[in-house]
């Protein structure tokens, strides 16, 4: 199916829009609660297939869920092979959990399905290594071509063994584990959540160091749980994080509202900042700095941004998010604002092109090994939009407006078309709004 959206010139985007759940934290509110005491509910207004799988894995390692939703919701939930029950006019999802907390988490009768989930399989080796049973994760061809050493390294030094490092990947848990002080070379909140996850059920106080914090959502609902976990920033500049094992104690079944997904956010900030006379509200986006790196960059160059209504759900920041059309001029991004930007550097790549000047964005290796390879992909997206990038080590360039290097003739295909990739096709819906005023989304 294809989907046209239309802007009027003249008009440019205009309206308030509720952002879908943000898919990090649904994940973490499913699988924790899964390992907790009791029963919880995590409702989110939209979710997709990554926390479907999240939620399939659970079910298969013995905690009780059903996903409560309207008739329309329920046919896709439905297709996931998940439990459903109908609730009429309900407005989004509400699933249901039933934890296994002291009971612990059986063995899996089949493979764990994560789809195309790098959250679902990171995060579960962390609490398979920490059960004393055999499970095996798999997901589709992209993910199967994703790294996964960074935690089979050191959970495998807490204990548990592995098959490998790529998927399909067997592991055998163990209970107690090892505890570790693990100095992980990049900021990776998949890595750290693993290990800490792992570290519930270790001998002792877990460590890890990481250059920059990543995003913390992990910290905060461990926190909230009951779980004693502590972060701070060392002398050299680094982030260390602690966890103490549980011992005697369990998490506790905590239910909330999931707050709207500021990546999601992120491609209509850029979108109203870019299209000339947009003003574009964003309502109940979760502003968790650890996660808000775009917005920064984005008043660096001058959009012209509004944080408004904020407040706090479920322990995290929250807030609505207007923006208005303005001249953006270059900038430089350190590698600490990338760590709080990962995900969004295809869209900011998009502004960088309409913006003034040449943008530099250091430390951006880590976009290699995404869904796709996205500094390949934003060279084709800015090849689109008539402007150019390069990338220099871990570093990429953008050449927008003025800097000597757009192009007369940018290319007329949709390169991202394919790709596989839902970041790189969401940035590239907003470059065709730039660049012609409409949108071709191609559905299934």
């Amino acid at each position: 199916m294809n989907q046209f959206f239309r802007i009027d010139p003249e008009r440019g985007l205009q309206g308030t829009i509720e952002v879908p759940a943000d898919k990090s934290i649904t994940h973490r509110g499913i699988l924790f609660n899964a390992i907790a005491e009791g029963e919880a509910e995590v409702r989110a207004r939209v979710v997709g297939r990554d926390n479907l799988a999240t939620c399939r894995a659970v079910l298969q390692l013995g905690a009780d869920l059903i996903v409560e939703c309207d008739e329309a919701r329920a046919a896709f939930a439905a297709s996931e092979n998940l439990p459903v029950s109908i609730r009429p006019g309900a407005d989004g999802y509400a699933i249901r959990i039933g934890g296994r907390g002291r009971r612990g988490l059986r063995q899996p009768e089949e493979t764990i399905d994560c789809g195309n989930s790098g959250t679902t399989a990171r995060l579960l080796t962390g609490v398979v290594a920490a059960q004393p049973l055999v499970a095996t994760l798999d997901g589709d061809d992209s993910l199967r071509k994703r790294p996964f050493a960074r935690v089979v390294v050191p959970l495998s030094e807490m204990g548990a063994r592995f098959s490998g490092d790529r998927l399909p990947l067997t592991i055998e848990g163990k209970r107690p584990l090892d505890a570790i002080h693990h100095s992980s070379p990049v900021a990776s909140a998949q890595v750290k959540s693993a290990i800490l996850l792992a570290g519930l059920s270790s001998t002792a106080p877990t460590i890890v160091d990481e250059p920059h914090q990543s995003r913390d959502h992990t910290e905060r609902m461990l926190r909230a749980m009951g779980a004693a976990v502590n972060g701070a920033p060392m002398v050299d500049g680094r982030w260390r994080v602690s966890v103490e094992p549980l011992d005697g104690a369990v998490l506790s079944a905590t239910s909330f509202a999931v707050p709207g997904d500021f990546s999601q956010a992120g491609f209509f900030l850029v979108a109203g900042a870019v299209l000339p006379h947009s003003d574009v509200l964003l309502e109940g986006v979760n502003t968790n700095t650890t996660r808000t790196g775009l917005l920064d960059v984005l008043r660096a160059m001058g959009a012209k941004l509004q944080v408004e209504n904020e407040r706090v759900v479920a322990g995290e920041p929250v807030a609505d998010l207007r923006v208005t059309a303005g001249a953006l001029a270059s900038t430089t991004v350190s590698p600490e604002t990338v760590v709080r930007a990962i995900d969004e550097i295809p869209i900011l790549a998009v502004a960088a092109a309409c913006a003034e000047g040449m943008t530099v964005i250091e430390g951006v290796s880590e976009l290699r090994v995404k869904e796709s390879d996205r500094l390949s992909m934003i060279q084709l997206l800015a090849d689109y939009l008539g402007s150019r990038a390069e990338v220099d080590g871990d570093t990429l360039l953008v050449y927008g407006r003025g800097s000597g290097e757009e192009k007369r003739g940018a290319a007329d295909r949709l390169p991202w078309a394919d790709c596989g990739d839902h970041r790189i096709f969401m940035a590239g819906a907003i470059a065709q709004l730039v660049r012609t005023g409409q949108a071709n989304l191609l559905g299934e």
